[in-house]
């Protein structure tokens, strides 16, 4: 079960990787996505006091929304409200 996690980060990260080749200006897109990112990680991180839904940061969700972005932090967020106490 856990090579079928690696596999499937793997594949969504090279996807995500390839459609920012594609634009024309990867370097870019790819830096907008990791501001985009970042920035809402840690609006999320602040309002969690208030909304209840909150996600560390950590090298892991700094990793995932590094590489993925606005949706990867929206990811977070989901699964954090799924697997909440």
């Amino acid at each position: 079960m856990r090579y079928f996690v690696y596999a499937a980060l793997g594949i969504g990260a090279l996807a995500v990787l390839i459609a920012h080749f594609r634009t024309g200006r990867p370097l870019r897109s790819l830096l907008a996505a990791i501001v985009q990112g970042g920035v809402s990680l840690l609006a999320v991180s602040a309002l969690g006091t208030f909304t209840g839904v909150g996600v560390a940061v950590n090298p892991y969700t700094l990793g995932a929304v590094g590489v993925f972005g606005l949706p990867g932090t929206i990811a977070l967020v989901l699964l954090d409200a799924l697997f909440q106490r």
